[in-house]
């Protein structure tokens, strides 16, 4: 129907940043004016801002940020990406600089040769070693000129050589270096008390008189002057390896000397005890009172000697017909046990 008129919705507030002044009916919808910058690339954008206009926003400078470029401004705050690095671009090369995007000329590459400078073939631009140098220098290790990287001989200067040790009797003080030539004097006797073991000369009187025999001071045959042991140590003992003081080293049997391990009583308390007895045989004899009831019974005793102590008013078996019989007791506790025939005899 055209007749029909509806009512448009939006903000009536005429100083909202977004008064609609066609509204007839207000929507809540108003916002307030804030001006600010509006342009999201803007240094100073601000979301919230509703109304924008000339001179609020502020530009970042672009340019180069990098310091190392050689296009750089200090005064940049945004990098455009033309910063001009100058280097070797080539990925091949031996300074290559993968940063570099202007290609200076510097690029070295690899050249074979001879890198060390006192080698006659030395080549400055070579990079890689092939170890073909020519070095001219001595190559006797001895020499005061001695050149560890020679390749090609030269003249050395080699020191003098000879004995260099003080003692020797070939010393020579104007060697610098020892050729093995010392000699020594001394005692070549190795069973001397005075052997040289470094002396390869012997020298009249070095060594002192040496006498064979046994060194071993527990020997029947031992001298304290033997400096020689010649196997000859005489030892006397017993031999017996059953005897107490059995001695494996003896080479002399002294059968009187052995102490046999002897059997016996070997308790002191006992009748028949014998001190020089080391192992016993049980054969001891202990007197003392055997029976179980005494007041001195003693458990060691083996030999009843009669001096059992019975106690007082000591109670058992009193009639001696019976199995239980108990000769000591001196009060019958009915305990007496008759062994019989209990059945009557049935009369005919």
């Amino acid at each position: 129907n055209a007749s029909c008129h509806f009512a448009l919705h939006g903000c009536v507030d005429s100083t909202a940043a977004n008064f609609l002044s066609l509204a007839e009916v207000d929507d809540s919808s108003c916002l307030p004016r804030f001006r600010g910058c509006k342009d999201s690339i803007a240094l100073n954008f601000n979301s919230s801002a509703t109304v924008g206009g000339s001179g609020l926003c502020e530009y970042a400078f672009a340019g180069c940020t990098d310091s190392n470029a050689s296009n750089y401004d200090f005064s940049a705050l945004v990098d455009d990406g033309r910063c001009e690095r100058s280097g070797c671009t080539a990925p091949s090369a031996l300074n290559f600089e993968p940063l570099a995007n202007r290609d200076d000329g510097s690029c070295r590459w690899r050249v074979s040769g001879c890198t060390n400078p006192r080698a006659l073939n030395f080549r400055t631009s070579a990079s890689d070693e092939t170890g073909a140098c020519q070095v001219v220098g001595c190559m006797d290790s001895r020499a005061y000129n001695y050149a560890k990287d020679a390749t090609l001989p030269a003249p050395c200067v080699i020191p003098p050589t000879g004995c260099t040790d003080a003692f020797a009797l070939n010393f020579d003080s104007e060697a610098r270096i020892d050729d093995g030539s010392c000699r020594h004097g001394g005692c070549l006797d190795e069973a001397s008390a005075d052997f040289d073991p470094q002396a390869s000369i012997a020298l009249e009187g070095a060594c002192r008189t040496r006498l064979k025999g046994c060194t071993d001071a527990s020997a029947y045959n031992y001298h304290s002057a033997t400096t020689l042991d010649d196997g000859s140590c005489i030892f006397r003992g017993c031999s017996n390896s059953a005897a107490l003081n059995y001695d494996s080293r003896v080479t002399v049997e002294d059968r009187r000397s052995c102490k046999l391990p002897k059997r016996g009583c070997t308790a002191p308390a006992a009748l028949n005890f014998r001190a020089d007895a080391t192992d016993d045989d049980g054969s001891c004899v202990i007197a003392g009172c055997t029976m179980r009831w005494a007041l001195n019974y003693n458990s060691e005793a083996t030999s009843n000697d009669g001096s059992c102590t019975r106690p007082k008013h000591a109670k058992g078996c009193t009639d001696s017909d019976a199995s239980n019989y108990a000769s000591l007791a001196e009060e019958d506790d009915g305990s007496c046990a008759i062994v019989g025939c209990m059945q009557r005899a049935r009369a005919e």
